[in-house]
Formats: structure tokens, C-alpha cells, sequence
């Protein structure tokens, strides 16, 4: 589907924005607004794989065990690789390296999905992108044991009260850069909480236009080269807020709506379905690759765009080569419940990622 190919990208943008923002050289300043993307794609694919079969066939505790088999090897990974990072800073010397002790207490903590971090390093230190994986695992169990039950006027209720609360966040920080950090995590739960009741609300009702065709290339670089558009612009700090949420309440609905029903053909079938595959362990590893990336890249002497270029393709390659190894683990812990193992089934859930 076109949503593959736009999850995927999105997920490229988010580690482009990260790189870039840790290098002090922002390239795409509204990145962090794919997150509410893939909360929005989240909650309207759950409900067309699972919302009807909830509370029949399928209980709240196998759709939970279900989510986890999804969710939990990458964001492991994810973890060991930041935990490998702390290590590797403490080794050297870095003054930013926690103590044994505190590192031990976020390991702790981040492998139950817990926030461990109460300062300026972000909730989830070891992998900060992880603070938004914890909220989808939060609203997936309450997808399961009340959203997907709701009556649509009880839903929508609820999608204005979370949009109203996304305003006011929006109006107090100047922007929605907000969850992943103590000072303003009271703002990730009305983003994660809008955008993924909206997306159940959309596939519920079928909120989309019916495509009578198949996409090729033409629509699919469009609906790409608009999603980056969006996340490139700087609208400055007046007008960010404004932006920010034209993007989240208007903008991001009405790509779901352009582009749910379209399915790809010919060339532009694999580059969907790849940049799907991508995407997940894309997200969930990136972070602590990019600041050991760095230094590598400063000792080699490599600088300026060329180093965000080998960081980049670092951080792709490694996420690559990770797709076959999640497979075989979710493939693992799915036989061992006695369960069959399906990959790549059309309208399949993926996890929300980004920052």
C-alpha cells in the first residue's frame, strides 16, 4: 500500500531531523511531527485488522501478546545498542555517562517500557525515540480493552477533548515537540491519544476516497514529496505552534483520507513494501547509532554533509540487515504460543514510531 511507502519515509525523515539536530545543523525542523503521523496510521490499521474480531475471536490478552511480539525485539535491540553507547561512554570518560547504578536502574526500567530519565536527556535516555513506543503499547491496551468497544459519538467525544488539550499543550510550549522530554511530557498523551482515535474514527467510517485504480509512481512521489515538504518547513517560532497543529488536526487526516484506499503497481510495488519494512527497525535502532557514529566519523576526519551522508547510510544498512533477524524472532515467539506466524499481509498493523 501507499501507506507503506509513507510510513517508511517518514521514518527516513525522523532519523534525518535527529541527525541533523544532534549536529546542530536542522534540515528538517518539523520532523518531529511524524510522530502524530504514525499514531494517526496506527490506530486506523488496528481497527482494520482488529476492531472487528476484539472482545469475539481474538481476547484483550492475545491482541496484547500480539502487539508485544510486534513491538517488543526491535525495541530491545534499540535498547541494548543504547545500553552498548552508555558503556562506550563511560569507557571514555564522557562526562554525560551515567553511573553504574543509574544505568543499571534505566535498564531496568526501559525493558518494562518505564520512563528513566528526569532531566534534559529525555525520558527514555538510552533510546530516546523509545518515550512514543511506550505510548503506543499504553494505547494499544486501551484500544483493546475500551476504544475499539466505544460507541463512534462516545470516540469522537474523546477526539475533541484530545484536541482541544493538543491546542493547549501546543499554545503553552510554542510547539508540539513534546512526550519525549520530563519537562513537557504531559504533551505526548494528547498527541498519541488524538491521532490514533482519529485514525480509528477514519477506518471505521471509511473516511477515505475510494480509488477504482491502482497508484504508480506519479501519485507516490507526489504523496512523498509533500509529506517531506511539510516536514522541511520552518514557519518560525511565532506562527510554530499554528503550524504544528494545522499539520496534526488537517494536513495528516487528509493524506490518510487521499491515500488509504490506493493501492501501488508495476516498479513502485517493491519501493512501498520496502520502505514499509524499513521503517520499524529503522526507528527503533537509530538513535544511539548516530553519536558513536560521529565520533567515528570525526576521527576518520569526515565532516559537514558527508558525515550526515555515512551516519545516514550507517543507520539504514544496520536497520536493513535487522529486518530478517526480527522476522525469525517474531517468528519464534509466535510458535511458541502455538499460533502461525503471518509476515507482510495486506492492512497488516505496524508499530507508530518517531520523536
Amino acid at each position: 500500500m501507499l501507506f507503506d511507502a509513507l510510513r517508511g519515509l517518514a521514518a527516513i525523515e525522523v532519523m534525518l531531523f535527529h541527525i541533523t539536530n544532534l549536529a546542530h545543523w536542522q534540515v528538517l525542523p518539523s520532523g518531529y511531527l511524524a510522530v502524530d503521523l504514525f499514531f494517526l496510521l496506527s490506530g486506523f490499521v488496528l481497527w482494520n485488522a482488529y476492531g472487528g474480531r476484539l472482545g469475539n475471536e481474538l481476547s484483550p490478552q492475545a491482541f496484547v501478546r500480539l502487539r508485544l511480539v510486534r513491538l517488543y525485539p526491535l525495541f530491545a535491540i534499540g535498547l541494548a545498542f543504547g545500553v552498548i553507547r552508555a558503556f562506550g561512554a563511560m569507557a571514555v570518560g564522557d562526562p554525560r555517562a551515567p553511573a553504574l547504578l543509574e544505568l543499571l536502574a534505566q535498564i531496568a526500567a526501559s525493558a518494562l517500557m518505564i520512563p528513566s530519565g528526569f532531566d534534559q536527556t529525555g525520558l527514555f535516555p538510552l533510546n530516546n525515540p523509545a518515550w512514543s513506543l511506550s505510548l503506543e503499547m499504553l494505547i494499544n491496551v486501551a484500544f483493546c480493552l475500551w476504544l475499539a468497544h466505544w460507541s463512534s459519538r462516545r470516540l469522537a467525544a474523546a477526539v475533541c477533548m484530545a484536541a482541544i488539550a493538543l491546542v493547549l499543550v501546543a499554545r503553552h510550549f510554542g510547539s508540539l515537540n513534546l512526550g519525549w522530554n520530563v519537562f513537557d511530557a504531559v504533551g505526548g498523551v494528547p498527541r498519541c491519544a488524538f491521532s490514533f482515535m482519529l485514525g480509528v474514527i477514519i477506518a471505521r467510517h471509511r473516511l477515505f476516497i475510494r480509488h477504482r485504480y491502482r497508484a504508480g509512481a506519479p501519485l507516490l512521489i507526489a504523496v512523498l514529496a509533500l509529506f517531506t515538504t511539510i516536514v522541511a518547513i520552518d514557519p518560525g517560532a511565532a506562527l510554530r505552534p499554528w503550524y504544528d497543529l494545522a499539520c496534526v488536526l488537517f494536513a495528516f487526516p487528509a493524506m490518510i483520507a487521499l491515500t488509504a484506499d490506493a493501492r501501488l503497481r508495476d516498479a513502485s510495488v517493491p519501493v512501498g513494501m520496502g520502505l514499509g519494512e524499513l521503517s520499524y527497525p529503522l526507528y527503533a535502532v537509530h538513535y544511539p547509532l548516530i553519536l558513536p557514529m560521529m565520533m567515528v566519523c570525526a576521527k576518520l576526519g569526515i565532516g559537514g554533509p558527508a558525515r550526515m551522508a555515512v551516519i545516514a547510510v550507517g543507520c539504514l544498512a544496520i536497520a536493513a540487515a535487522l529486518i530478517p533477524i526480527d522476522r525469525a524472532i517474531r517468528r519464534t515467539l509466535a510458535s511458541r504460543r502455538g499460533r502461525p506466524f503471518i509476515l507482510n499481509v495486506p492492512g497488516a498493523p505496524q508499530p507508530a514510531v518517531a520523536k
